[in-house]
């Protein structure tokens, strides 16, 4: 299915002016606090130690073939989303640099955010779109960029006639 498709098909389960809110606020939230929590998925039982076991865990592993699948959708999609992982990334980094708990703040973003989630359906009176296909858990930050402006398509070219 194309990007515009995919995301017009989310859009439809999220016309709502709060739940849009909502999507807006917490899909960056469930992204970041997702992989905050893979980022903890130690991957020494794989052999790996040191400095490469901590940058290559369960959270780096996730966005690296989560940015495979956005580059099967296009540069525009691909490059909004290395950017929208990046920043997850970084905070990530630095909640763990401060000394703060990872973990525990990771969970609680991830149970908050879908308790909000859920509640901003309710309203809109429509189930998740991923009820349907779990592809849509992947296209919620697409729906976020789209909705904040940044183009993810570019214009159609118009023919003109000669």
């Amino acid at each position: 299915m194309q990007l515009n498709a995919l995301l017009e098909e989310y859009r439809q389960s999220h016309t709502h002016a709060v739940n849009k809110l909502i999507h807006l606020i917490c899909v960056p939230t469930i992204v970041f606090s997702t992989l905050a929590l893979l980022w903890n998925l130690n991957l020494e039982l794989f052999g790996l130690s040191g400095a490469v076991a901590h940058w290559v865990n369960g959270g780096t592993v996730t966005a690296a073939f989560a940015t495979l699948y956005y580059a099967t959708l296009g540069l525009r999609p691909l490059l909004g989303m290395i950017v929208f992982g990046g920043l997850a990334l970084a905070l990530i980094v630095a909640i763990e640099s401060a000394g703060l708990p990872l973990l525990a703040i990771g969970a609680a973003v991830f149970v908050l955010s879908w308790v909000v989630q859920i509640y901003g359906h309710k309203l809109e009176g429509a189930k998740p779109s991923f009820i349907k296909d779990l592809q849509f858990l992947l296209i919620g930050p697409l729906f976020v960029l789209d909705e904040l402006g940044f183009h993810l398509q570019p214009a159609p070219q118009h023919q003109t006639a000669a």
